[in-house]
């Protein structure tokens, strides 16, 4: 389960996070929606594992992050301060 599999930290964050993605998940693509459910970044693909992900040009509000592999989906809230 790849809800399972997955963790923000920190969170809240005024910055950097960490997403920890269980590595089995293999390749997976990373988008972050504002809370009206607009798509405002795309990462580039990533093999799971600990990703450093940069949030600190970001506004300070609610994001999600939505984790996607071949067969899987996943939303992880995470507050911008």
């Amino acid at each position: 389960n790849l809800a399972n599999a997955m963790n923000v930290s920190p969170n809240p964050t005024s910055g950097n996070i960490v997403l920890s993605v269980d590595p089995s998940m293999g390749e997976i693509s990373i988008e972050m929606f504002d809370v009206t459910g607009k798509s405002v970044k795309n990462f580039s693909k990533f093999q799971a594992g600990n990703i450093n992900l940069d949030l600190s040009g970001f506004a300070h509000g609610v994001y999600y992050i939505q984790v996607s592999t071949t067969d899987a989906i996943a939303v992880e809230k995470v507050v911008v301060k």
